[in-house]
């Protein structure tokens, strides 16, 4: 016992598994056991009353094909410190996130990593460009020298270098975005149709997280145990 709660560690003969889906209204869930079975539960069925969410581990009884007993790990984070990669991190710390994954194209990634990281990335690219431009406007009203000239070649060669840098890792983040709402990577490829392809993979960008664990892992936020190829 813990604070007057039981704690499933020192409880032997139950089952382990991981919680699929909970309705909080409903009161009702799906747990996906580690013997490779699916058993469905309710709230009388809860030995606490710890805020459910898919992607948890649980441990359970099973009775009549239906998980009793479910009882929260406690070698899991509680509920409180669970999300610390979700709204906790700031819009930078998204964008570092994505720069610490360069070319990995593993796990899901929620839409607000994925538009920070264009923000940053467009805001980064925006600095070398603009003095490009605005060396250019100058030198445009008379002969440019040989050193301003130089100058807006090496800012353009500076901007084209930063672009091909964000290449990787932004393909990378647009697969786990794909992924994030259940979706295949190899998707990324519609970009390559004109107009139309564009439009759809902005569509796909714009949709919320599906609200479970899928093929690609947890729900963004929680805890992750596994992922799956990058374009599985």
């Amino acid at each position: 016992m813990r604070g007057g709660r039981f704690d499933c560690r020192f409880r032997g003969g139950g089952v382990r598994g991981e919680i699929l889906d909970f309705n909080d209204a409903s009161g009702e869930g799906l747990i996906s056991g580690d013997d490779g079975l699916r058993y469905p539960f309710d709230r009388t069925g809860l030995m606490q009353r710890d805020l459910l969410r898919p992607g948890q581990r649980v441990d359970f009884v099973i009775s009549d094909s239906v998980a009793t007993g479910v009882c929260l790990l406690r070698t899991e984070p509680p509920p409180s410190s669970a999300r610390v990669d979700g709204d906790t991190l700031s819009p930078w710390r998204y964008f570092t996130r994505c720069l610490a994954k360069y070319a990995d194209g593993h796990g899901r990634a929620r839409r607000r990593e994925y538009w920070y990281f264009l923000l940053f990335q467009a805001l980064i690219l925006a600095v070398p460009l603009i003095v490009c431009i605005g060396l250019a406007a100058t030198a445009s009203s008379g002969t440019p020298s040989d050193a301003a000239s130089l100058t807006i070649g090496l800012f353009a060669l500076l901007a084209g270098v930063v672009y091909l840098f964000f290449v990787i890792p932004g393909i990378c983040v647009s697969i786990r975005r794909f992924h994030d709402v259940g979706l295949t990577g190899w998707l990324i490829l519609l970009g390559l149709i004109p107009y139309v392809g564009g439009l759809i993979t902005f569509v796909i960008t714009l949709l919320p997280s599906e609200a479970r664990t899928n093929k690609h892992g947890p729900v963004p936020g929680q805890s992750s145990r596994t992922t799956a190829d990058v374009f599985s």
